[in-house]
Formats: structure tokens, sequence, C-alpha cells
């Protein structure tokens, strides 16, 4: 076999992502593989926490507009791996990717499960409270 020819189809199996990960929700290491197998790394938080941090690669679409952007990610047989801060969102993301067809979706949920090479932690932002007689069922006892 050639060199090119070599080469050629080394490059082609570092593009195919591993199948044997079932989708759903997935650990740092196993993230990283995916994505260095070639899934779309997808940052669902919003563009401001995005730009104050994100891992190396990560796309931004906040989870809000996946639907309406999910073109962006590529064909309904891209791999992806989710995550934002807390994991909701990503959670978020993976419920309407896989309502609109996607199948190979993975949820890192928080980008501090990616380990080395995360982003240090963005605050989050400040709760809100509600008057205690706005609740229905009383003030917690």
């Amino acid at each position: 076999m050639s060199r090119v020819a070599l080469l050629m189809l080394c490059a082609c199996a570092a593009a195919q992502v591993r199948r044997d990960v079932p989708a759903g929700p997935v650990d740092g290491p196993t993230a990283k593989q995916l994505v260095a197998d070639g899934a779309r790394l997808v940052d669902v938080r919003a563009p401001d926490y995005y730009a104050k941090g994100h891992i190396e690669g990560a796309i931004n679409i906040p989870w809000q507009q996946i639907e309406v952007r999910a073109e962006e990610i590529g064909p309904i047989t891209t791999p992806i791996v989710l995550y934002c801060r807390t994991g909701q969102g990503a959670a978020n993301a993976y419920a309407t990717l896989t309502r609109i067809g996607y199948r190979r979706v993975y949820v890192l949920g928080s980008y501090l499960n990616w380990g080395e090479g995360a982003p240090a932690p963005t605050p989050l932002p400040a709760a809100t409270t509600m008057p205690q007689d706005a609740c229905p069922a009383g003030p917690p006892r």
C-alpha cells in the first residue's frame, strides 16, 4: 500500500466517531474521545457566558435556539456532545435534538465535567426569591 493511501485510510478511520457509546449522559474522558473522533461539541449557554470562556473547538448555540439552528450542527446523523454550566441547558437541548430526529446526542452536562482544558467556572446567575405569600402552599415549614 502506498504511503498516501495509508495516510488516507488512517484519516478516514480517525473521522469515524465511536458507535459503541450509547446516546445520553457521558463523562469527561468519553466526551473528549467522542470529540476527538469527530463529534460536534456544542456549548448551549448564552453567548455572553460562552464569550467568557468555553471548551476549545465548541460552537455556541443557546439551548433555547437549538431547534431553529440545528442545521449549524449538521445532518441528523451528526454525533453531538452538549454542555452548559449546570447541565440543565444541555438536558433541554438533548430533549429537543432527539425529538427532531438526532440520535447520536451525548450530554456532558456541566463543562466542569470536561476536566483539563475546561474554562474556569463562571458565577451562576443570582437566584431570585419569591415573596412568601406568592406561594400557594404558603411558607416553607
